[in-house]
């Protein structure tokens, strides 16, 4: 399995040399993924099910590695001939196993005209800073280089935490170029992101070769959920510019499934759709859950006005129906620059300046989406996700794409901040997780946001829904039709 950052860089060059961040090392070791010779065969899987799970794990042979409830899953290392009898187990409702997954580097022509943050936020009407809330960054970690003076350097997920010179810092350089087009905010060159006075929790779970783990992936967003109110935090947005092919319906992915417990739990998922453009069968895992706002990426041909803007061949679409919910500008960003990062010293054409550096994907493009929910939840912190997502769909601008690429269009924040505040809007696809078992979960359950479902399990048969499942073939979000634009 490869993950893919969501981001293109322009030119490549062929550099063998890892430079780290500020040479504070000069050798690192990379994440493996694979267990040394003679030691035992257990294999470390992702279980999901419920509190009867952990015990079913013990009964398997299997010791529990990291306790990730909030979402509603273990990771575990079990012997590899229990797995049958694990999965048959009551209580069990999935398992999969830890995949090692790793970034792919993916090129793209250099674009003509670099996109400053400037132009970005005149395109997508920004007049807003976020102030107040915070982002869960989901990344590569990032380092405190002038404009992200804010941002809160969390904990280490990714198998750099044991080397103190590298705990927590972007060594990669892909998660500090997203937060600075989330938060930054320079007042010296007057480089400013989408919500300059937002905050962004870092959570780093992607090494310096941009190697990470789907294990690792789920500790760093379980961690956002258990913590996202204390000590002065307010994590209300959690941006994930990452995603990898699926393997599997939605309904059966795991990861999908846990940006939707975030989701509950009040926190707006916001993923990058892909960079495989019509190449694929559509958008990447968890991007493909139509729970979460999935963005493709705009580009702006180099004027504000949406009516000539663009979606790059490479931005990923729909297929079997779910495609991007909006795009945002991800053609040439300039963002913040991690001297002697690995994409620093891979793509010496991709510098823009001692302090800048341009970059284009669905990566970019998802953080522009970010700090938007965020701009727009500092102004009307009762918002829920479905409302955040409703109000940057039903105001966006339309552009020359059909929805299969571009969605509702180009984001457009003044209008969404303008429109009133969605009362009709639920989302009713079928859930990532058996239907029966989740209902269940649901009854009683204070962080249900669907109140669709009913206390028989039943779905609500009003005038805005169906009465089924969907199949998950077709999708939209709903909104009572008073208040649809």
């Amino acid at each position: 399995m490869s993950i893919v950052w969501g981001i293109r860089w322009d030119r490549r060059t062929h550099a063998t040399v890892l430079a780290l961040v500020a040479g504070l090392v000069a050798a690192f070791s990379l994440h493996a993924g694979s267990a040394p010779a003679g030691a035992p065969a257990d294999t470390t899987v992702i279980v999901r099910g419920n509190a009867t799970a952990e015990q079913a794990i013990v009964r398997a042979g299997g010791t529990i590695d990291k306790n990730l409830k909030p979402l509603g899953m273990y990771v575990a290392r079990v012997p590899a001939d229990s797995l049958g009898a694990l999965r048959k187990a009551p209580g069990v409702t999935n398992v999969v196993k830890d995949s090692a997954v790793k970034m792919l580097e993916d090129s793209a022509p250099a674009a003509p005209v670099s996109t400053t943050l400037s132009d970005v936020r005149t395109a997508v009407n920004d007049n807003g800073d976020g102030a107040g809330v915070d982002v869960a960054l989901i990344d590569s970690g990032t380092v405190p280089v002038a404009g992200l003076g804010g941002t809160v350097i969390g904990p280490d997920f990714s198998s750099d935490a044991g080397d103190s010179q590298l705990r927590g810092l972007d060594s990669f350089g892909h998660g500090t170029h997203i937060a600075g087009i989330i938060t930054g905010n320079d007042p010296a060159s007057g480089f400013q992101g989408v919500a300059p006075a937002s905050r962004v929790i870092s959570l780093k779970v992607a090494a310096t070769d941009g190697s990470t783990s789907l294990s690792r992936i789920l500790s760093a967003m379980t961690w956002a959920v258990m913590h996202k109110s204390d000590d002065g935090r307010n994590i209300r947005v959690m941006n994930m510019s990452l995603g990898f092919r699926p393997e599997s319906a939605y309904v059966t992915d795991v990861l999908s499934y846990a940006t939707e417990q975030v989701w509950k739990y009040g926190i707006t998922v916001v993923v990058s759709a892909g960079n495989a453009g019509a190449t694929t069968t559509g958008l990447d895992s968890p991007a493909y859950d139509p729970y979460v706002v999935a963005v493709g990426a705009d580009d702006l041909n180099g004027t504000p006005d949406a009516g000539d803007d663009v979606v790059p061949a490479w931005s990923s679409r729909a297929a079997d129906g779910r495609g991007p919910d909006v795009v945002a500008p991800g053609r040439a960003i300039v963002s913040l620059r991690v001297p002697g990062s690995y994409l620093d010293v891979n793509h010496v054409g991709a510098r823009v300046s001692d302090t800048l550096f341009r970059g284009s994907g669905t990566s970019q493009a998802a953080g522009v989406v970010s700090g938007a929910a965020a701009v727009l939840i500092a102004k009307r912190p009762s918002l829920t996700p479905d409302q955040v997502k409703a109000l940057l769909t039903g105001t966006a601008d339309p552009i020359n794409a059909d929805s299969n690429a571009a969605g509702a269009g180009r984001i457009d924040i003044a209008a969404a901040l303008a429109a009133p505040v969605p009362t009709g809007v639920r989302q009713t696809f079928q859930p990532a997780q058996f239907p029966s078992d989740y209902v269940k979960s649901l009854q009683g359950d204070k962080r249900n946001r669907n109140p669709a479902i009913g206390a028989n399990g039943s779905l609500w048969n009003g005038s805005l829904w169906s009465g089924s499942l969907w199949s998950g073939s077709l999708w939209s979000t709903y909104v009572d039709p008073t208040d649809a634009p």
